[in-house]
């Protein structure tokens, strides 16, 4: 009898937040990335940095996040990032909120990233899975 390899239902993606500097949602000034591998969370691939967006930055966003245009001054700007971004997004990509997911997609059509890269909402993917909102 040949044995069959175990199907691991656990997810696995990459957990995506970003931080913009206006409403425009193509200027990051911030990404934090996550990742879940097998349903838990690898702490030791957290990932975030600030990024100069290379525009302005609106009051109500800096009342949300706290970040302004001098703590983003010298820190590297997209497509600086690029490669960083590849190699840590590849596969699967689930986002805080819609906002966040095309706020991603815009950014990277920006910097010309491809790839085989899928932003899910958090919220309603959440709730496909049967998981309460925080939970993922």
């Amino acid at each position: 009898m040949g044995s069959k390899a175990k199907r691991n239902s656990a997810p696995s993606f990459a957990a995506l937040d970003v931080e913009t500097a206006n409403p425009s949602r193509d200027g990051f000034c911030q990404i934090g990335i996550v990742h879940v591998r097998d349903g838990r969370i690898e702490d030791e691939d957290d990932w975030t940095t600030l990024v100069d967006p290379e525009t302005w930055f609106a009051d109500v966003n800096v009342e949300i996040h706290r970040i302004a245009k001098e703590d983003v001054q010298g820190k590297p700007v997209m497509p600086r990032l690029e490669p960083e971004l590849r190699r840590r997004l590849s596969g699967y990509v689930v986002s805080h909120s819609t906002f966040d997911g095309v706020a991603f997609e815009r950014a990277f059509r920006t910097v010309r990233v491809t790839g085989p890269v899928l932003c899910l909402d958090r919220q309603p993917a959440s709730r496909a899975a049967g998981l309460a909102g925080d939970r993922v």
